[in-house]
């Protein structure tokens, strides 16, 4: 605590009274603490090192539900190394306007799809069924709003239903 800021006065006088703030001590009312105080006005101040934070995150509301024995025990398909490397059906004008969809797979890849504007809706099942070619029935929505995009919406552009920039969830069925 810094001498000179009027904030910390009257807890700086408790301590140099001999009494142990409950406020900061985490004591209770006439309970007995070893207090030790060293006026230290004089050194820089050094923070201590930061530690990045290096723990395993955990996606809240994921789209995965939880696996039964008989998923468990099915064959991954092997993931691509990345979006470049999908064929995804269809072709991007790059004199039109485009946009990036980024989609997250029910495996918990993520990939981005560059499409133009006037693509379909469809398009974006195209080019997750290149990404991951399997004979599981899924969904597909947005994030945020969450809607499921239904199938019957496959002859909509991108642009009519709001899918430019967004995020594409695949969730199984």
């Amino acid at each position: 605590m810094r001498y000179d800021d009027p904030a910390n006065a009257d807890v700086l006088a408790a301590i140099h009274a001999g009494h142990a703030p409950p406020s900061i001590l985490n004591v209770r009312p006439g309970q007995r603490a070893d207090v030790q105080v060293s006026k230290r006005t004089e050194d820089d101040y050094v923070p201590p090192p930061a530690k990045p934070f290096s723990g395993a995150g955990n996606r809240l509301g994921a789209p995965t539900s939880a696996p039964s024995a008989s998923v468990a025990r099915a064959a991954p398909v092997p993931a691509p190394a990345s979006s470049a490397n999908i064929n995804p059906r269809f072709e991007v004008d790059t004199t039109q306007p485009t946009t990036s969809i980024q989609v997250r797979l029910a495996d918990g890849t993520r990939l981005i799809a560059r499409m133009n504007l006037t693509h379909t809706v469809g398009d974006p099942r195209g080019f997750i069924d290149a990404a991951r070619p399997a004979g599981r029935a899924y969904t597909i929505g947005t994030t945020f709003p969450t809607r499921v995009l239904d199938p019957a919406e496959d002859a909509r552009t991108v642009k009519e239903a709001g899918l430019g920039g967004v995020v594409v969830v695949q969730s199984w069925a």
